[in-house]
């Protein structure tokens, strides 16, 4: 008699956990995805900025090579 209350007691308990656990995520993300949609969106932004940035030895590199073409003169046919 006591083992099968403490089993009603125990799965009464994990269908309230269950419950509760499930609207509070569902609560929650309603709220939150504007938040998160935002940090995506700043992620993504920063991720476009740094591939268009050009790095130090590329620039010094470019600029070599543009002195180098002035250096050298060119044939023309």
């Amino acid at each position: 008699m006591k083992n099968s209350k403490l089993r009603t007691l125990l799965f009464s308990l994990l269908f309230i956990a269950s419950i509760g656990s499930y609207v509070y995520i569902n609560s929650v993300e309603v709220s939150d995805c504007n938040m998160k949609c935002q940090a995506k969106q700043q992620l993504l932004q920063d991720e476009d900025d740094s591939q268009n940035a050009e790095l130090p030895d590329v620039k010094l590199f470019k600029k070599l090579v543009e002195k180098g073409k002035q250096l050298i003169p060119s044939t023309q046919l």
